[in-house]
Parts: C-alpha cells; sequence; structure tokens
C-alpha cells in the first residue's frame, strides 16, 4: 500500500494564502502531479497558483485553527507501481498550527461497491428508455415546487423559470413543530442526475425535519444539512463525478430564526427603516465532504412585521441582460424599491423573472420571496 503525506503549516492566523508546504513524500508529490523539490518549502500559492482560493485551502485553515480533522473523500490514483487504485484523504491537526494530509489506499473496499453503481446505470438506462432526458427532468422539478401560498405568518410567492437544458433548482416550503423552513439551492450539472439529485436532497430534508418534529424536537439548520450531506453524499458520487449542491436552509418561528449552507446571498427588506440588508451565506456545499459539520453554522436572521426577504438561485444572476448583469446591489436596489411600493410578493417574483425576457436562459432561474404579515390589530 502506498500512503501520501504531506504537511502544511498556516503561517498567519486565519490566512489561507499563508499556508506553506513543510513537508511532502514522494507519494504525495506524483499523486499531485508535482516534484518534491518544486513545491516543498513554499506557500501555497507559489507551489499551487490560485489554489490559495479554493475550497481546499480554507478548509486546512479552518482543521488547524479548530484542531478537528475531517475526511475529504475519494480520488483515483494511478501509477507504475499501484495501478488502477482509489485513495481516500484525511486530514489531521498537528502541533505548531500544522495540518497532515493522509492518502490512503481504498481501492479494494471501492472495487466492492461498483456493483451498486453499475446497477444505478442500468436503472438511469431504463429511465431514460421511458421518458426522455429533459421531459423526466422537467417532471421532476416543477412537480415539487412549492408555487404561491399564504401561511399563518407569512405570505409566500415562488417560480422556477426553466432552461432550455434542464438543471436541477431546488425549492421547499415545510411547516413543522411551530417552525416555518425555506430552502434553496442548486444542483451541478443538467438533466436527470440534477433532477434526482434534487429528489433525493428534498425527500432527506423532509425525512430529517418530519422525523424530528414526531419526537418534540427542532433542529437547526446547521444540524439538518449535516444531516442531509451524510444521506445523500455516497449517491452523489455514484450518480456523476464531482456533482454537489449548493443550498441555504432558512427556520423561522414568529419572524425569529437561523439559517445555514453556502448559497446565493440573502436579501431582507426593512419595512421600519426601509432599507435592504444583504445576508452573505456561508459553509459548505453539500457532496463535498464526508462530514460537513465542521464547516457549517447558524447566522441570526429575524424578520419583523412588513419585512421581505428575497431568495434565489444563480440562474437569476447570471442570465445575460441588455440592461447589466443582475448582482446583488442591483438586486437590492429592486428588491427595495418594489417592497417599499407594497407589492406583494407574487409581483417581486414576476418583476424579476421578467427582467430576463423572453429568451432562452442557460440555467433555471429561481425567485422566493416571504413576507412576514402584519400583526392584527
Amino acid at each position: 500500500m502506498i500512503v501520501g503525506v504531506c504537511v502544511w503549516q498556516l503561517e498567519e492566523p486565519n490566512t489561507p494564502s499563508s499556508l506553506r508546504l513543510v513537508v511532502c513524500n514522494k507519494a504525495a508529490a506524483r499523486f499531485m502531479s508535482v516534484k518534491v523539490e518544486d513545491v516543498l518549502g513554499k506557500r501555497i500559492h507559489e507551489g499551487f497558483p490560485g489554489s490559495e482560493n479554493m475550497p481546499l485551502a480554507g478548509i486546512f485553515t479552518r482543521i488547524i485553527e479548530t484542531g478537528e480533522g475531517m475526511s475529504l473523500g475519494d480520488v483515483p490514483y494511478i501509477d507504475e507501481v499501484v495501478p488502477d487504485s482509489v485513495f481516500s484523504i484525511r486530514t489531521h491537526p498537528l502541533p505548531n498550527r500544522c495540518v497532515c494530509v493522509e492518502f490512503t489506499n481504498v481501492t479494494d473496499q471501492r472495487k466492492a461497491e461498483r456493483t451498486v453503481a453499475e446497477q444505478h446505470e442500468r436503472l438511469e438506462r431504463a429511465l431514460q428508455d421511458l421518458w426522455s432526458e429533459m421531459d423526466l427532468a422537467r417532471k421532476i422539478q416543477t412537480v415539487l415546487l412549492p408555487g404561491s401560498m399564504s401561511l399563518d405568518e407569512y405570505e409566500v410567492a415562488s417560480e422556477m423559470r426553466p432552461a432550455t437544458v434542464v438543471g436541477g433548482d431546488y425549492l421547499d416550503v415545510i411547516e413543522a413543530n411551530g417552525d416555518t423552513w425555506f430552502l434553496i439551492g442548486d444542483v451541478s450539472g443538467h438533466g436527470v442526475s440534477a433532477g434526482l439529485i434534487m429528489m433525493m436532497a428534498q425527500t432527506a430534508i423532509r425525512t430529517a425535519i418530519m422525523a424530528a418534529a414526531d419526537r418534540g424536537e427542532s433542529l437547526s439548520p446547521s444540524v439538518l444539512l449535516r444531516q442531509v450531506n451524510s444521506a445523500i453524499r455516497g449517491n452523489l458520487g455514484r450518480i456523476g463525478k464531482d456533482q454537489y449542491m449548493t443550498i441555504n436552509a432558512i427556520r423561522l418561528r414568529q419572524g425569529q430564526g437561523v439559517h445555514a449552507g453556502l448559497h446565493q446571498d440573502l436579501f431582507v427588506y426593512r419595512a421600519a427603516t426601509g432599507q435592504v440588508d444583504i445576508l452573505e451565506t456561508d459553509g459548505v456545499w453539500l457532496g463535498v465532504v464526508d462530514d460537513a459539520g465542521p464547516l457549517l453554522h447558524d447566522a441570526p436572521l429575524s424578520l419583523a412585521p412588513g419585512d421581505t426577504l428575497l431568495a434565489i438561485t444563480d440562474g437569476l444572476t447570471e442570465s445575460r441582460m441588455a440592461s447589466g448583469a443582475l448582482d446583488s446591489p442591483r438586486l437590492a436596489v429592486i428588491l427595495q424599491t418594489l417592497a417599499s411600493e407594497g407589492k406583494a410578493p407574487g409581483a417581486i417574483v414576476d418583476h424579476l423573472l421578467g427582467l430576463l425576457g423572453a429568451g432562452e436562459l442557460r440555467d433555471d432561474a429561481t425567485v422566493l420571496v416571504l413576507r412576514r404579515k402584519s400583526l392584527p390589530s
């Protein structure tokens, strides 16, 4: 068994670009397609240009700062000594602000799992025989959308504008045990596989929330997403290479709550001030690491009576429009204008999707708007 080992040292607190490679054996160098002498002793951006801005640099930094190791999953490895092999990457915090990255051979374990992947491939081919890929994906997406509704505390409107090549946008509204959940996300890729992943995520989310409600418990968004990641991580790898899901989970009760997950910015119009708060999301995509818990945390979110929240997928911000891109500052101005005029959530959704025009979209565009109802006088 060949084990690759490298050690990174964080020279400046909470600064991924200050990671310096202090140990690298030959197996690790071959795995990373570099020469030991070209990377040893250099900072991450020197040995691996651009990698200081990638998720791994941030993950290594978080491990060093928290002292909690984690598994980063499996990657294929082939050389003249070990052909057709798979290595599991694990990380371990070390003294002196270091992290050890270890590549372990798990070839035999993964061979036993290939039968499951082959069965899935046969199932996917059967589905393609029953329906065209595009039609099936659209059915999966549209049948599960919540649409517009009026809840006890909130007026809600939502809509997804499908792209020519269907993606995997996810949108859900769930009431359980006194909590109201709003979830929005986007699966990487397009077609049947993205639709299946979206449906698996929805099933895992609803199961976890309802199971907790049956026990009289209330999950936090970060715990919910950690459970969902664990539930679908294996299937993501079997369905498609490098597939993942961005998601934001919001839990509210009487206007007070929290949110978690890495997705697009959230926008909140404050009725009391007439201003819009832009809330950045944080965390990790589902399907990237085996245990997402250390990278997820709950951030506070509150809605006073009359406040309006806007959540979107990147199909809206990445669409090409003659009037320019719908970036966060522009979306904040649009929401401020419409909400201050008293536009209903449905009208705000229609306005935003109307900006896309009648042309074809490269990706699904999904919009969710909710307004907390005014308290009865």
